[in-house]
């Protein structure tokens, strides 16, 4: 039947769902892929805290129990609570006032009490150069606990230090993470771009097929309604200046007329006939009639308009 040149062959519908089933198996194996990765992170993640969790617990059982008298427990909640709160204030003479400010730090590190007229630092790596200038005072801190206190605040640096690391690279591996979000993402896009695009080609693909389906059909049904051209009639389509677009397309034309018996280039030559007929009989009871000079150009400029507009249409124009 007619209809069946429209649809893909066999073979055409069996690569068209072998792509499919191409795409689908790598749509499978990416969100395998993508499991896989998320689960060797948080695997990673785990074995850290386990592996941080049992140096803690083991630090903790190896520390020897040591007891304080009260006059230790007495310097060593004196320097908690002064390195608890920032600024840390100190007194000094005003003779020293340019050597404390510049061991204090820039502005923004040093600070000033002018009720009180004290010169404090908010960095502990600052209280060093402070003590060891013996220019600056630490306030409520004798000075026989100056190493306990440089040792806290050592510490107290460490630990911040640690943090501060743990902070930037937890704040690292979220980056890396939203990055890796983002490039999923931009893939999934691109994936999904490159299967429109896919989609697009193979439908023009099979558009193209369909057409050249349909083709096959036209030039099949008329080779069954019409006669084989002669020689003659193919030269005097030439002549006028039909094109060979024209002639195959002037097949489905039906103000033609019926194509029995005719060939294509017969039935092309029979309207144009029928055209300058037409230039005849609007001019014959005018005085143009009789003038056959004007006669022949009014039949020429028949023909040309002919085909002329015979070859835009088959142009799609």
């Amino acid at each position: 039947m007619p209809g069946g040149f429209l649809q893909p062959s066999a073979a055409e519908q069996a690569a068209l769902r072998g792509k499919q089933e191409e795409r689908e198996r790598q749509k499978k194996q990416a969100r395998a892929a993508e499991r896989k990765a998320k689960k060797a992170r948080v695997a990673e993640l785990e074995q850290g805290m386990c592996e941080r969790k049992r140096e803690r617990e083991a630090t903790a059982a190896s520390a020897p129990v040591a007891t304080r008298s009260p006059e230790d427990e007495e310097r060593d909640d004196a320097i908690a609570e002064y390195l608890d709160k920032k600024p840390y204030w100190g007194r000094s003479a005003f003779a020293n006032l340019e050597l404390v400010k510049e061991l204090c730090g820039p502005e923004g590190e040093r600070s000033y009490d002018r009720e009180r007229k004290l010169w404090g630092t908010r960095v502990l790596a600052h209280l060093r150069r402070l003590l060891n200038s013996h220019r600056w005072e630490p306030v409520g801190i004798p000075e026989e606990w100056w190493p306990a206190l440089l040792a806290a605040a050592d510490a107290k640096a460490e630990a911040e230090m640690r943090h501060a690391e743990a902070v930037a690279q937890e704040r690292r591996e979220r980056l890396l993470e939203e990055q890796a979000h983002r490039d999923r993402a931009a893939a999934r896009r691109a994936r999904q771009e490159a299967e429109r695009v896919e989609r697009a080609a193979e439908a023009e693909r099979e558009a193209a097929r369909a057409a050249e389906r349909e083709l096959l059909r036209e030039k099949s049904e008329r080779a069954r309604t019409t006669e084989p051209p002669t020689d003659d009639e193919i030269a005097a389509c030439h002549a006028l200046g039909f094109e060979e677009a024209t002639i195959e397309a002037s097949h489905v034309w039906p103000e033609l007329g019926p194509t029995s018996g005719l060939s294509t280039e017969a039935r092309l030559l029979r309207w144009m006939d029928i055209c300058v007929h037409g230039v005849d009989v609007e001019h014959e009871f005018t005085p143009t009639s009789r003038d056959q000079a004007a006669m022949d150009g009014l039949r020429a400029a028949c023909r040309h308009e002919t085909v002329q507009r015979l070859n835009e249409r088959a142009r799609g124009w």
